[in-house]
């Protein structure tokens, strides 16, 4: 529906109960869904929603973002990833896809969030991301969104993707294979 990146960002705000985009190609993407749902808002679905909105971990786990926080080695000191500072970073990264969740839970949705495809590319902090993605997975549990986990059934047992799953020349999404195991 977007960019993984704008779901990052206060990409939505509610007028009059409703979910209304801020970002013009998003805007139009869900007007055209609202179309194909005979003119229904997410609110108004009578069936349940499954959500990839928010998935991209990749992106709140850019290198780019955390190189002040590294040394020379491209290393975190120790206990920086545990500490309050790197706490409130993800949390605050992660806020607006929970709230998008949490209104669509609190409008009486049943949800299922998907957790994406184990492909972390090079731009990522592979710890950075497993971190994000289990607090995202905490935060999302917590406001009664159920969780659809493939990673059992797709990774190897370095939690990895595996290759079958894996589109080739992608760093980042699954084939229709990994697909149709949700």
């Amino acid at each position: 529906m977007a960019s993984g990146k704008e779901f990052y960002s206060n990409f939505f705000r509610i007028d009059d109960d409703k979910i209304e985009f801020t970002v013009a190609d998003t805007r139009e993407i869900y007007a055209e869904l609202c179309v194909l749902w005979s003119n229904k808002r997410l609110e108004e679905l009578d069936v349940p929603i499954i959500s990839t909105v928010g998935s991209g971990f990749h992106f709140p786990a850019a290198r780019e973002i955390w190189a002040s926080f590294q040394n020379e080695q491209g290393e975190f000191d120790n206990g920086f990833t545990e500490s309050a500072l790197f706490n409130d970073i993800i949390n605050s990264m992660l806020e607006p896809m929970v709230l998008f969740h949490q209104h669509l839970t609190k409008s009486e949705k049943q949800v299922f969030f998907v957790l994406p495809p184990q492909r972390i590319p090079g731009s990522a902090i592979h710890e950075v991301f497993r971190i994000v993605q289990g607090c995202a997975k905490n935060k999302l549990t917590n406001i009664d969104c159920e969780i659809i986990d493939l990673r059992k059934s797709t990774c190897d047992v370095h939690g990895l993707q595996l290759p079958e799953f894996s589109q080739n020349n992608d760093p980042i999404h699954g084939t229709l294979h990994w697909v149709k195991k949700s």
